[in-house]
Protein backbone atom coordinates (compact mmCIF):
# COMPACT_ATOMS: atom_id res chain seq x y z
CA UNK A 1 0.00 0.00 0.00
CA UNK A 2 1.45 3.20 -1.02
CA UNK A 3 2.11 5.50 1.88
CA UNK A 4 -0.23 8.86 2.23
CA UNK A 5 1.66 12.28 1.67
CA UNK A 6 1.81 14.32 4.36
CA UNK A 7 -0.80 17.05 4.74
CA UNK A 8 0.76 20.38 3.85
CA UNK A 9 0.28 23.67 5.81
CA UNK A 10 -3.38 25.46 4.70
CA UNK A 11 -4.72 28.78 5.69
CA UNK A 12 -6.44 27.12 8.68
CA UNK A 13 -3.25 25.45 10.02
CA UNK A 14 -2.14 29.46 10.27
CA UNK A 15 -5.14 30.67 11.56
CA UNK A 16 -4.67 28.18 14.50
CA UNK A 17 -0.87 29.36 14.78
CA UNK A 18 -1.66 32.53 15.27
CA UNK A 19 -4.86 32.46 17.92
CA UNK A 20 -2.00 30.07 19.38
CA UNK A 21 0.86 32.98 19.54
CA UNK A 22 -1.80 35.36 20.74
CA UNK A 23 -2.95 32.73 23.43
CA UNK A 24 0.98 32.30 24.57
CA UNK A 25 1.30 35.78 24.43
CA UNK A 26 -2.18 36.13 26.95
CA UNK A 27 -0.92 33.60 29.14
CA UNK A 28 2.88 34.84 29.41
CA UNK A 29 1.01 38.06 30.81
CA UNK A 30 -1.54 36.50 33.04
CA UNK A 31 0.66 34.41 34.83
CA UNK A 32 4.53 35.18 33.72
CA UNK A 33 3.98 39.10 34.41
CA UNK A 34 2.33 38.42 38.05
CA UNK A 35 5.06 35.82 39.09
CA UNK A 36 7.93 38.04 37.55
CA UNK A 37 6.23 41.20 40.16
CA UNK A 38 6.68 39.00 43.06
CA UNK A 39 9.69 36.66 42.05
CA UNK A 40 11.81 40.04 41.33
CA UNK A 41 13.55 40.33 44.10
CA UNK A 42 13.98 37.19 45.50
CA UNK A 43 17.38 35.88 45.32
CA UNK A 44 18.91 33.18 43.58
CA UNK A 45 20.87 32.50 46.71
CA UNK A 46 23.90 30.27 45.29
CA UNK A 47 22.63 30.06 42.03
CA UNK A 48 25.26 31.38 39.24
CA UNK A 49 24.51 33.72 36.70
CA UNK A 50 24.43 30.67 34.68
CA UNK A 51 21.30 29.27 36.45
CA UNK A 52 19.65 32.92 36.35
CA UNK A 53 19.78 32.89 32.55
CA UNK A 54 18.40 29.65 32.53
CA UNK A 55 15.72 30.55 35.01
CA UNK A 56 14.99 33.76 32.90
CA UNK A 57 14.89 31.34 29.55
CA UNK A 58 12.82 28.82 31.20
CA UNK A 59 9.97 31.85 32.28
CA UNK A 60 9.95 33.12 28.51
CA UNK A 61 9.73 30.13 27.07
CA UNK A 62 7.15 27.76 29.01
CA UNK A 63 3.88 29.91 27.82
CA UNK A 64 5.13 29.36 24.27
CA UNK A 65 5.38 25.55 24.61
CA UNK A 66 1.82 25.22 26.52
CA UNK A 67 -0.05 26.91 23.77
CA UNK A 68 2.03 25.17 20.79
CA UNK A 69 0.93 21.68 22.60
CA UNK A 70 -2.40 21.91 21.98
CA UNK A 71 -1.75 23.54 18.81
CA UNK A 72 -0.30 20.46 17.35
CA UNK A 73 -2.84 18.44 18.79
CA UNK A 74 -5.22 20.39 16.47
CA UNK A 75 -3.25 19.75 13.61
CA UNK A 76 -2.06 16.83 13.77
CA UNK A 77 -6.57 15.22 14.37
CA UNK A 78 -7.15 17.55 11.35
CA UNK A 79 -7.84 15.69 8.05
CA UNK A 80 -6.64 13.95 6.22
CA UNK A 81 -4.52 12.27 8.27
CA UNK A 82 -2.76 8.49 9.22
CA UNK A 83 -4.96 5.66 10.68
CA UNK A 84 -5.25 6.16 14.89
CA UNK A 85 -2.96 2.83 15.51
CA UNK A 86 -0.21 4.13 12.97
CA UNK A 87 -0.97 8.13 14.36
CA UNK A 88 -0.37 7.19 18.01
CA UNK A 89 3.48 5.75 16.87
CA UNK A 90 4.52 8.97 16.15
CA UNK A 91 6.72 10.41 18.17
CA UNK A 92 5.30 13.80 17.60
CA UNK A 93 2.31 12.68 18.41
CA UNK A 94 3.15 10.70 21.69
CA UNK A 95 4.94 14.01 22.59
CA UNK A 96 1.61 16.18 22.41
CA UNK A 97 -0.72 13.81 23.92
CA UNK A 98 1.63 12.88 26.85
CA UNK A 99 2.34 16.66 27.65
CA UNK A 100 -1.13 17.33 27.78
CA UNK A 101 -2.37 14.81 30.67
CA UNK A 102 -0.05 16.95 33.74
CA UNK A 103 -0.56 20.55 31.57
CA UNK A 104 -4.20 20.20 31.89
CA UNK A 105 -3.63 18.99 35.97
CA UNK A 106 -1.43 21.46 36.32
CA UNK A 107 -2.13 24.98 34.67
CA UNK A 108 -5.62 25.08 36.36
CA UNK A 109 -3.49 25.34 39.73
CA UNK A 110 -0.50 27.50 38.44
CA UNK A 111 -3.29 30.43 37.29
CA UNK A 112 -4.65 30.04 40.80
CA UNK A 113 -1.72 30.77 42.61
CA UNK A 114 -1.28 33.87 40.22
CA UNK A 115 -4.59 34.54 41.05
CA UNK A 116 -3.85 34.58 44.61
CA UNK A 117 -0.12 36.93 44.11
CA UNK A 118 -2.42 39.76 42.38
CA UNK A 119 -4.46 40.14 44.84
CA UNK A 120 -3.92 43.24 46.93
CA UNK A 121 -4.62 41.63 50.22
CA UNK A 122 -1.28 39.94 49.99
CA UNK A 123 1.47 40.65 52.17
CA UNK A 124 5.10 39.49 52.32
CA UNK A 125 7.35 38.11 55.25
CA UNK A 126 10.18 38.98 53.78
CA UNK A 127 13.24 36.75 52.49
CA UNK A 128 11.99 34.09 55.18
CA UNK A 129 8.81 33.34 53.12
CA UNK A 130 5.59 34.96 51.78
CA UNK A 131 2.51 35.06 53.65
CA UNK A 132 -0.80 35.18 52.07
CA UNK A 133 -4.22 35.65 53.88
CA UNK A 134 -6.82 33.62 52.35
CA UNK A 135 -10.23 33.23 54.36
CA UNK A 136 -8.70 34.14 57.72
CA UNK A 137 -5.91 31.95 56.90
CA UNK A 138 -2.13 32.92 56.96
CA UNK A 139 -0.40 30.33 54.26
CA UNK A 140 3.16 30.97 54.04
CA UNK A 141 5.30 29.92 50.79
CA UNK A 142 8.67 30.01 51.40
CA UNK A 143 10.47 31.77 48.26
CA UNK A 144 12.85 29.31 46.92
CA UNK A 145 10.01 26.85 46.03
CA UNK A 146 8.19 29.86 44.41
CA UNK A 147 10.75 31.12 42.30
CA UNK A 148 11.13 27.31 40.98
CA UNK A 149 8.03 26.91 40.19
CA UNK A 150 8.71 27.08 36.43
CA UNK A 151 11.36 25.16 36.32
CA UNK A 152 8.98 22.43 38.47
CA UNK A 153 6.10 22.46 36.43
CA UNK A 154 8.02 21.51 33.13
CA UNK A 155 10.45 19.01 34.64
CA UNK A 156 6.70 17.25 35.30
CA UNK A 157 5.88 17.76 31.86
CA UNK A 158 9.78 16.40 30.60
CA UNK A 159 9.37 13.31 32.34
CA UNK A 160 5.82 12.20 30.88
CA UNK A 161 6.80 13.15 27.93
CA UNK A 162 10.22 11.30 28.56
CA UNK A 163 7.90 8.30 29.07
CA UNK A 164 6.14 8.06 26.27
CA UNK A 165 8.91 8.53 24.41
CA UNK A 166 11.19 5.48 25.91
CA UNK A 167 7.66 3.63 25.53
CA UNK A 168 7.38 3.76 21.74
CA UNK A 169 11.45 3.18 21.52
CA UNK A 170 11.62 0.02 23.60
CA UNK A 171 8.57 -1.35 22.41
CA UNK A 172 10.00 -0.94 18.74
CA UNK A 173 6.64 0.72 17.70
CA UNK A 174 8.22 4.04 16.72
CA UNK A 175 7.15 5.55 13.67
CA UNK A 176 8.27 9.27 13.02
CA UNK A 177 6.23 10.91 9.57
CA UNK A 178 8.06 12.73 7.34
CA UNK A 179 6.29 15.63 8.19
CA UNK A 180 5.53 19.37 9.13
CA UNK A 181 3.01 18.17 11.73
CA UNK A 182 5.51 15.43 13.05
CA UNK A 183 8.14 17.21 13.35
CA UNK A 184 7.08 20.26 15.05
CA UNK A 185 5.67 17.53 17.86
CA UNK A 186 8.60 16.42 18.14
CA UNK A 187 10.45 19.93 18.93
CA UNK A 188 7.62 20.78 21.34
CA UNK A 189 8.63 17.16 22.73
CA UNK A 190 12.48 18.33 23.02
CA UNK A 191 11.40 21.32 23.98
CA UNK A 192 9.55 20.05 27.29
CA UNK A 193 12.52 17.59 27.56
CA UNK A 194 14.97 20.72 27.54
CA UNK A 195 12.80 22.26 30.61
CA UNK A 196 13.43 18.41 32.60
CA UNK A 197 17.23 18.87 31.88
CA UNK A 198 16.76 23.12 32.94
CA UNK A 199 15.17 22.26 36.22
CA UNK A 200 17.89 19.48 37.05
CA UNK A 201 20.39 21.76 36.66
CA UNK A 202 19.35 24.29 38.65
CA UNK A 203 18.76 21.84 41.13
CA UNK A 204 22.14 20.50 41.03
CA UNK A 205 23.70 24.32 40.88
CA UNK A 206 21.46 25.62 43.96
Amino acid sequence: MTPRAPRKFTILDGMILVAATAGGFALWRAVGDTLGRHLGNVPFGAFSWFSSIVYRVVEAALPLLVVLTPAVLIWRLRRPRPRWRRLMRQPGMAAVCAALIPIATSLVGLRQLASLLANPASSFSGADGEDFNTFGWTVTVSGPPLGDIYTTYGAAVGLWVLGAWLVLWLSGRRRPEKSWIDRLGRLVGIGWLMFLAASALMFVMS
